[in-house]
């Protein structure tokens, strides 16, 4: 009964069907962590963890993802969901977990909230049609049977980048139906007659685009008369991420192999860190400034800018890498 209410609210507050909403909360629901407000003997704001595994540089990290962050419209206005938030955050820093992650409805909400860039998704488009000698490309919609193809696709990307969330053959196949049946769409390109690409598209914008080769969206233009619009670079943030634990993000994050002594500031206290040939040695609160280090700097550096914000203390710390993540399903 209890697991109803939670579905009913979840309907109201996303507008989702009985279809999506029973896939939430049997493939979504059961393993992640639930934060719930009740007000007159109902839940009316929820905010869930799911964990995920991520390989980053060949290591394999746990981290939390909030979803299905939820407040009924009668019950807005009330700060329940950013209370939420911020006990989620507490519980999660307690159990040692160096930052939790998501994707935003509003960029701004979570940014006042110490919410920073993730990972960034770009804006291009294909190049014009290949002649015949180059070899014949096409693009076609993707469909359910793709999933094996699509799965194949996903598995080689991850692999030749140095960050990404790692999904098994099962979960990607149910996610991959469930939003093909919930309205989504794609295209999947064939470069003689093989699968090297595909693109999903929710509700008129492509969220997930995967390429086997570089250059395997190139040469495609003219076979959907589109231009693949992702985030901007420069705009709005794909995925947004919090520092839970500053200790843990330096001892579980791959580091480069440098000795570093530096101060930086970060949330209001000035900090002391050394590394040495890429060890944390030590991390302690000191008295004085320091560079002052915002969250969405420090979020930026430590999950993918690495060297470009040279005048930061922290930059030369961690390798660029770049967080790749898909998980709107």
């Amino acid at each position: 009964m209890y697991v109803q209410s939670l579905k009913n609210l979840h309907k109201t507050c996303f507008g989702d069907g009985d279809a999506y909403t029973d896939f939430f909360f049997s493939e979504r629901y059961p393993s992640a962590k639930s934060y719930v407000t009740e007000l007159d003997g109902r839940p009316v704001s929820v905010v869930y963890a799911r964990f995920f595994e991520l390989n980053i540089l060949g290591r394999k990290l746990e981290v939390p993802f909030f979803t299905g962050i939820a407040t009924d419209p009668a019950y807005r206005g009330r700060h329940l969901a950013k209370e939420l938030i911020a006990k989620a955050c507490d519980d999660l820093a307690a159990e040692g977990y160096p930052f939790v992650l998501l994707h935003p409805f509003n960029h701004d909400f979570y940014r006042k909230m110490g919410f920073g860039t993730a990972n960034r998704m770009s804006r291009f488009s294909p190049a014009p049609y290949v002649s015949p000698a180059q070899g014949e490309r096409s693009a076609r919609p993707i469909t359910a049977d793709d999933a094996e193809a699509a799965y194949k696709l996903y598995s080689e990307y991850c692999a030749s980048v140095p960050a990404a969330r790692i999904r098994s053959p099962e979960e990607f196949s149910k996610a991959f139906g469930q939003l093909l049946s919930d309205g989504g769409s794609g295209y999947l390109i064939l470069h003689n007659g093989i699968p090297k690409a595909y693109y999903l598209i929710e509700e008129d914008e492509v969220t997930e685009a995967v390429a086997a080769t570089p250059d395997a969206f190139d040469g495609v233009a003219e076979c959907f008369n589109a231009k693949l619009a992702l985030h901007d670079s420069n705009g709005d943030a794909y995925s947004m991420a919090k520092v839970l634990d500053l200790r843990n993000l330096f001892l579980l994050l791959p580091l480069r192999g440098v000795t570093v002594n530096a101060r930086f500031g970060y949330g209001g206290k000035t900090y002391e860190i050394n590394i040495d040939k890429g060890d944390l040695v030590s991390l302690e609160e000191v008295a004085g400034d320091g560079y002052e280090v915002g969250a969405s700097e420090l979020i930026e550096i430590a999950l993918g800018g690495g060297i470009r914000l040279r005048e930061n203390p922290l930059s030369e710390v961690f390798p660029e890498y770049n967080l790749v993540m898909f998980e709107k399903y």
